[in-house]
């Protein structure tokens, strides 16, 4: 991601939705500043990183579906569109 030097993460630990969304958030500021350079299309339909909460439930039991095959789980405290920074897709 970064144009040198190593990966680029930055991360709480307390909860799977809250990790992606601090990581998303610094490298936006990063991006901003000019201080990494932009990061290349990914999975979700926006040419970016952001987590797809696109899960429905199975109609024969199991595991969920994600109809965009990315698709994260729902969280305890699912990030919202006031406080996510524009890193959720939620379909």
């Amino acid at each position: 991601m970064a144009s040198a030097g190593p990966p680029l993460s930055a991360s709480s630990g307390d909860r799977s939705c809250t990790d992606p969304v601090v990581a998303w958030k610094v490298r936006a500021a990063l991006i901003g500043a000019g201080a990494l350079v932009d990061i290349p299309g990914w999975v979700s339909v926006n040419g970016n990183d952001e987590m797809i909460f696109d899960i429905q439930p199975n109609p024969n039991g199991g595991t969920g579906i994600s109809s965009a095959g990315f698709g994260h789980p729902p969280c305890i405290n699912d990030p919202t569109s006031w406080n996510d920074g524009g890193s959720t897709m939620h379909l």
